[in-house]
């Protein structure tokens, strides 16, 4: 008896799952699009977190145009305040660029990639660790552009996206994995005034939690990059 017993009540979990529904193919595509997704974020990129914004946050980014030492930028937040401040070295084989913070701290340089199929800017920490990389994403357009972020020197898997008018150099950031918008970056209008204070500004506005120091080197590599154009 207790045989039978175990016999039927298997016959009748074999005839209870061959009245599932099958998955048909677009199930299972639907549940392979759907997948969660690694979020990348822009906190904590440089530094380990000790430049990121407790508050969304606007940096005004000048360049000085005469320099003899090279291209060199002060990042100040709205008060005026000084954050950072990124010096170039007029002479170097790959167009290099520190950034400091007010106090002479090291955060990061930037180096110019000098083999590649597509123009760039390498970022990395002070101990010559790679940070991240800006550069095209493929040919720049006249009054467009199109530039990718990749994190590390790793996978190569593009992380963000930058789009904007080459013209007037006002840039979007946006997450590959998310779409979300990170970044906006706008250049004030060059006209003799800045000749006369000579530098050249761009507003950064930077949401809560974001990277500034990551924030100000993005603004800096695009700047770099359409310059070469």
């Amino acid at each position: 008896k207790k045989k039978k017993k175990k016999e039927k009540k298997k016959k009748n979990l074999i005839k209870d799952f061959l009245r599932l529904p099958r998955l048909t193919q677009d199930d299972v595509r639907c549940l392979c699009v759907n997948t969660p997704q690694e979020i990348i974020t822009m906190s904590s990129i440089v530094g380990g977190g000790q430049w990121d914004a407790s508050e969304p946050t606007e940096l005004i980014l000048k360049e000085k145009v005469f320099s003899l030492s090279g291209d060199t930028f002060v990042v100040k937040d709205h008060t005026g305040r000084d954050i950072f401040m990124v010096e170039g070295h007029a002479i170097s084989m790959s167009d290099r660029k520190s950034m400091k913070a007010a106090d002479g701290t090291e955060v990061a340089e930037l180096r110019e990639k000098a083999i590649s199929m597509h123009k760039g800017q390498d970022v990395v920490d002070p101990d010559g660790n790679f940070l991240f990389t800006v550069r095209k994403s493929g040919m720049i357009q006249m009054f467009s552009s199109e530039l990718e972020i990749y994190l590390g020197d790793g996978d190569r898997e593009v992380d963000f996206d930058i789009k904007g008018d080459f013209r007037e150099k006002s840039f979007k950031v946006t997450s590959r994995s998310s779409g979300e918008e990170i970044l906006d970056i706008s250049r004030k209008g060059f006209n003799a005034a800045n000749l006369i204070f000579d530098s050249d500004s761009y507003v950064i506005s930077v949401p809560a939690g974001g990277d500034m120091a990551f924030a100000a080197l993005v603004a800096i590599a695009v700047d770099e990059i359409c310059q070469e154009d």
